[in-house]
């Protein structure tokens, strides 16, 4: 794992050493060209100098160089050079430092000097200055004169500037070094106390315990880059503490609601078992306890279901589904019970409702959905199915008179709400997880569900994609559901 504290320390510095590089390289060589056009000029003002002290006249060139050269030229240590030579390029007079030998002669093309590395007599490095220059005359040798320039040529050690750049060389590498240094413990305190806020940001997450999701990060002291950090974790704690309350409430509902059908078949089973009973009496029980169980049945695949849809595991096959055939497939399970609670159907199909959707899904969503009409109709009330194209989509919407209040609607889709007159009917037991299952479906199915309630009418409104119709499809010709479309029972 990467360390966030190593990381910037190594940037800084590495980023500082880079600078003070740049930095130091960009002084020395302005140090370095600085010293040596110096150099170079006081060498090219020293050729200048020596020839002006050549003349012209009846006898030729003439100098004091001759007889009484600088001192800096004698033949001594660490000595300088010059030597002049005449238009014919022979050698006119040289240094006394020369002796026997002679500068390197090269043709000048230009007036102002040239300058160049060579190499001395005696092997040291040294600089040379080149000039061309017509020397000092009287009239009448003028027109001569300007025919016959000379050449002057001055060379002197450059060791000892060498040396002195490879000394400040060393010296800025060193001070260099020592910046480095000082700077990345400079950074590393700075880095440390930069990141004092995130090591209290993660000691304080780290004090929040299981049992302790209602606590918040406080922002008191947070500096503003990690502000938003602390917003969205607070916001990750408020909706992991929904999520375990949600959970609590959720495991304690399932353990009520299987609680009762287990009861009541305890209960059943008991007073089967308490005395010899008729054939009967024996049916008659078991017939509760099948119905009983069926119900505990459905409460468990319900619950399977949306466990299912929460985790996203629900694997979709979206093909062409008839709704019409789907819901006359549900309703015959459905239609003893409506016509025990004399409860009057109303079918207002419109053809082919056909949609695009997964059928196992839309099966149990249609089940749902009838159940709960059935269930919770008032007693000789009114049920209404109808099936319509709108736009882009087919509206499956079911009514059913109710005695639900108005500000109730938005709880029927809560899970295990129910409201009071209606948690249990008959020998049904109700757990409030029909809707909510449908509400769960519909959104993995890409369709919506809503619920309202009028005028005492409870609404449940569903809008599926519409499949794409062939004009040559046996639905576009009519194949709807006759047992429902227009039918009133």
């Amino acid at each position: 794992m990467q360390s966030l504290r190593a990381q910037l320390l190594f940037g800084a510095a590495l980023g500082s050493a880079a600078v003070l590089l740049a930095s130091g390289a960009i002084i020395y060589t302005l140090v370095a060209r600085s010293l040596w056009s110096e150099f170079d000029r006081a060498l090219a003002a020293k050729a200048r100098t020596l020839a002006t002290m050549v003349e012209f006249d009846e006898a030729g060139l003439e100098s004091d160089l001759v007889d009484a050269p600088p001192p800096e030229f004698a033949d001594v240590e660490n000595a300088e050079y010059y030597q002049i030579w005449a238009a014919d390029e022979s050698v006119f007079v040289r240094s006394p430092s020369l002796r026997s030998s002679n500068l390197d002669f090269a043709p000048i093309q230009r007036e102002s000097p040239e300058i160049s590395e060579t190499h001395l007599p005696d092997g040291r490095p040294g600089r040379i200055a080149r000039v061309v220059a017509t020397p000092r005359h009287e009239p009448p040798y003028r027109a001569a004169a300007l025919a016959a320039p000379v050449a002057v040529a001055v060379a002197r050690d450059s060791s000892s500037l060498n040396s002195t750049l490879a000394r400040v060389r060393v010296l800025m590498f060193a001070v260099g070094l020592f910046a480095v240094a000082i700077s990345s413990l400079m950074l590393a305190w700075l880095v440390q106390r930069s990141l004092r806020p995130v090591s209290r940001l993660s000691r304080e997450i780290s004090e929040i315990g299981d049992h302790e999701l209602s606590r918040r990060v406080s922002r008191d002291g947070v500096v503003r880059e990690l502000s938003s950090v602390v917003d969205r974790l607070n916001a990750l704690l408020a909706r992991l503490e929904c999520a375990f309350r949600r959970e609590q409430r959720f495991t304690g509902d399932v353990a009520h609601e299987l609680r009762t059908p287990l009861a009541g078949l305890r209960a059943k089973i008991e007073l089967a078992l308490s005395r010899e009973r008729t054939t009967q009496f024996y049916n008659a029980i078991m017939r509760d306890c099948l119905g009983t169980t069926l119900q505990m049945q459905g409460i468990v695949e319900n619950l399977l279901h949306l466990a299912r849809a929460d985790a996203g595991q629900l694997i979709l096959h979206r093909e062409r589904v008839m709704l019409p055939a789907l819901l006359r497939e549900g309703w015959i399970m459905l239609e003893p019970r409506a016509v025990a609670n004399g409860l009057n159907v109303e079918w207002l199909i419109t053809p082919p409702g056909l949609v695009q959707s997964d059928a196992d899904a839309l099966r149990v969503i249609v089940r749902n959905l009838l159940d709960n009409a059935v269930t919770y109709t008032t007693p000789s009330g009114r049920v209404c199915v109808s099936v319509a194209p709108y736009e882009q989509t087919i509206r499956l919407i079911i009514r059913n008179t109710s005695e639900l209040p108005p500000e109730d609607a938005a709880h029927a889709l809560e899970r295990f709400w129910r409201a009071d007159q209606s948690r249990q009917t008959g020998n049904d037991v109700r757990c409030g997880l029909g809707l909510p299952l449908c509400k769960a479906l519909m959104e993995r199915l890409d369709g919506t569900l809503a619920v309202a309630v009028n005028n005492g009418i409870f609404e449940v409104a569903v809008t599926l994609p519409a499949a794409r119709i062939d004009v040559d499809s046996p639905a576009h010709r009519g194949n709807n559901s006759p047992a429902l479309a227009g039918e009133t029972s």
